[in-house]
């Protein structure tokens, strides 16, 4: 008699969790994500990965400790490996979605695009660059129409320095017929403000470009949170092209 009483709560159990999978999808599909909280949503999404257990606990620790839903999917490999009930599936489908979301923003920035300020590009950037656990840099190159013509992962380097060579951009932008440049790097500690290297850097490089009428156009500051415009003098976010803004200015 016990054996089947706890067979029949776990039963219980299972249809109960059944229950609310089902209402939480029905609610995302009559209402969109508006009608889900941001853990709901993301605890709809693990259901992918870890389809018998509950997930809510998963999705709210991930949301505690990364703040923002981005950010969840922004984090650094390795961040997650302690987190109960996130297992190799989940962590798989977390990285997957992310790459899903770059490559979609990379395919919009074909060459021809116009890249009209600096927030045209830093989703593009903080997605391809925010993550990674050592510095990169990543130049995109312009015509004299802010038209895109050619970006490449230049370097990658140790956890806080990545070199840079003002040559290989010169050599890259003549060779691509590029007028304007956007170079951006990523700061794996998470600190989203320039250091003097990196004001000395915009400057020599600002400086070798205008020689050959090339155009520094912004130097970009990358985390998994935020990203910085030296340009600017700020932290800038995307989404802001429009067919009316201004074109990007030269750094000083």
């Amino acid at each position: 008699m016990a054996g089947a009483a706890k067979q029949g709560g776990a039963a219980r159990s299972r249809g109960s969790g059944d229950g609310h999978r089902t209402r939480l999808r029905e609610r995302f599909l009559a209402g969109g994500p508006g009608a889900l909280a941001d853990y709901e949503l993301l605890e709809l999404l693990l259901q992918f990965a870890v389809p018998r257990k509950d997930t809510k606990p998963t999705a709210r620790e991930l949301l505690r400790r990364r703040g923002t839903l981005a950010g969840v999917f922004l984090q650094p490999r390795g961040e997650t490996t302690d987190i109960p009930g996130l297992g190799p599936a989940s962590r798989l489908l977390l990285a997957l979605v992310r790459a899903v979301m770059t490559r979609a923003l990379a395919v919009e920035l074909q060459s021809g695009c116009r890249i009209s300020a600096p927030e045209d590009v830093a989703d593009f950037v903080r997605l391809e660059l925010g993550p990674q656990p050592r510095e990169c840099v990543l130049a995109i190159f312009l015509n004299a129409g802010n038209e895109l013509v050619h970006h490449d992962r230049l370097a990658e380097g140790t956890v806080n320095q990545a070199p840079v060579y003002p040559r290989e951009v010169a050599r890259l932008a003549l060779l691509h017929g590029a007028t304007g440049v956007i170079l951006a790097h990523n700061h794996p500690g998470g600190q989203c403000a320039p250091s003097r290297d990196d004001l000395e850097l915009t400057r020599t490089l600002g400086d070798a470009l205008a020689k050959l009428d090339v155009r520094l156009l912004d130097h970009l500051i990358v985390t998994s949170g935020a990203v910085y415009s030296i340009t600017a003098g700020r932290e800038i976010h995307g989404g802001a092209g429009r067919p009316d803004a201004a074109a990007v200015p030269a750094v000083p």
